[in-house]
């Protein structure tokens, strides 16, 4: 239990920078590029995904895992919780009228649980 908390911990402080890589991203290609916010939160997510990998891979979990196949797997992971995101910011913008940096916000406090149990499971094979 001690172990996965740590774990946990650990990709915690990951999420936390590449979050805030990719609200960064959101915003300046919403606000600064004028692209569509569904599309900017694209854009954030994709990078913000690769960098939490190669992150997670070598100091979350010090995995072994082979790049390619982890980066897949990873991927796969992402486009799922990628999935779940635009879904909750489209309600959340669109039916709720929440501000769309909020609404980012919030939906990734809650992604980002999801997001460790999936990735300990399947990208990194933690038990």
């Amino acid at each position: 239990m001690k172990a996965r908390l740590f774990l946990f911990s650990k990709y915690t402080f990951i999420s936390l920078v590449t979050l805030g890589i990719n609200l960064f991203l959101v915003w300046w290609c919403t606000d600064v590029l004028w692209f569509y916010y569904l599309f900017s939160c694209v854009i954030g997510f994709v990078v913000a995904s690769c960098i939490s990998f190669f992150a997670n891979r070598i100091w979350t979990f010090d995995s072994s895992v082979k790049t390619f196949p982890g980066l897949i797997r990873s991927l796969f992971v992402a486009l799922v919780v990628l999935a779940i995101i635009l879904i909750a910011m489209y309600l959340f913008v669109e039916i709720l009228w929440l501000q769309y940096f909020l609404a980012r916000c919030i939906v990734a406090s809650v992604a980002g649980v999801g997001s460790f149990f999936l990735d300990a499971k399947i990208t990194f094979s933690q038990r």
